[in-house]
């Protein structure tokens, strides 16, 4: 596990660098020589791992959001440090005693990245870490299990009929499909072994897993440390290279995020804010937070309550949100885990809130829409 984190960039790229994913052996930043030259540049820099083809060839996450996706390559034997978009395409430079000009840098870089991409069509998937999470586990492999019984067709409304090539492996192997996530060069998809169906459309789903392929290939699958346990249910994808993992213990809501980084991917907790509409909104993390409380963060971030179309107050019980003076609540299921729904706006995007709960009213969900 990286120990430490150093700010080593400004440049804004987007895209994908494909890099040897499992022939990474993580190692201390602090030790590495070059990475020194890069961080008076600004760039931040984490989860630097050893290319074990190459002992003398270090590559580096930056893992901030004016450079997504993109990397710090070092060479130890040249003494050539280089920063690469996410496309792979070098956009910094540094070599021992200014060995090179800029030309000669670039092309230095160049080599060095190309040698780094001809590595990873050797090796068979990303470094996946679930270690921040003691609940679940990490197994790489290029075979599917098999689950041997029979699923009463979408007995909830959360399975769904796979559209991809790799949804559809893990359906004929006798499995629930959940979702299916396309980002960068993987597909995540979840999938189940046990779905049940109660009372007001409760469904709980146990026996959760994810599997990851990259490029059409099966590389590994993120599962529960005990079968009963209800923690991985459908995926969500959210901006930044990040997948939100919703649990399937009825009322469904996000637990984790799985971080997608070049070669690598991450159980981490949930961002303490998430953004959307091309990062300008922002919304803080209020999940299991009562709507009390947590519509104090939503102000504080710039969020305005947007008030009912009409007069819905007959609508409500006397302990309802809205008879506490909560007048964004747009409306409350008024049975079963008693959903209500409440709604904000903030420069031309609305944000739609879920709680559950008939006294504490615990935020369960949220998404935004984002202007036209």
């Amino acid at each position: 596990m990286v120990t430490s984190k150093k700010i080593v960039g400004f440049v804004v790229f987007v895209a994908v660098l494909a890099l040897a994913p499992a022939s990474f052996g993580q190692t201390d930043v602090n030790n590495l020589t070059g990475v020194g030259t890069a961080i008076s540049a600004g760039y931040e820099v984490s989860n630097c791992r050893a290319i074990t083809h190459s002992t003398n060839i270090t590559v580096c996450d930056t893992s901030d959001s004016t450079l997504p996706l993109g990397s710090v390559l070092v060479n130890q034997n040249s003494g050539v440090t280089c920063v690469l978009n996410a496309r792979s395409i070098p956009i910094w430079g540094h070599a021992r005693n200014d060995a090179f000009d800029f030309t000669e840098l670039m092309a230095q870089c160049d080599e060095l990245s190309s040698s780094i991409q001809n590595v990873a069509t050797e090796d068979p998937g990303p470094v996946v870490s679930v270690d921040a999470f003691p609940e679940f586990r990490y197994t790489a492999t290029s075979s599917l299990p098999t689950k041997d019984r029979e699923f009463t067709p979408y007995v909830c409304d959360h399975q769904t009929y796979p559209v991809t090539a790799e949804g559809q492996a893990v359906a004929e192997h006798g499995w629930a499909v959940l979702s299916e996530i396309a980002i960068s060069k993987y597909t995540l998809v979840s999938f189940a072994g046990k779905l049940e169906r109660f009372t007001n459309s409760i469904c709980h789903i146990s026996e959760g897993n994810i599997a990851i392929f990259e490029d059409q290939l099966l590389t590994g699958i993120i599962y529960t440390a005990k079968a009963e346990d209800e923690l991985i249910s459908w995926l969500d994808i959210q901006e930044g290279g990040r997948v939100r993992i919703f649990n399937g213990a009825g009322i469904h809501s996000p637990i984790a995020d799985l971080v997608i980084r070049p070669g690598s991917i991450s159980l981490e907790p949930i961002a303490n804010y998430t953004s959307y509409c091309s990062g300008q909104e922002l919304v803080p993390n209020i999940y299991g937070m009562d709507i009390r409380e947590a519509r104090l963060h939503l102000f504080e971030s710039g969020w305005s309550p947007t008030l009912p179309e009409d007069d819905i107050e007959q609508r409500f019980f006397v302990s309802s949100p809205y008879s506490e003076g909560i007048f964004e609540t747009q409306g409350c299921s008024g049975t079963g885990v008693n959903y209500c729904g409440y709604a904000y706006q903030n420069l031309g995007a609305e944000l739609n809130v879920t709680s559950a709960g008939e006294i504490a009213f615990f935020v369960v969900n949220f998404d935004v829409t984002c202007p036209d």
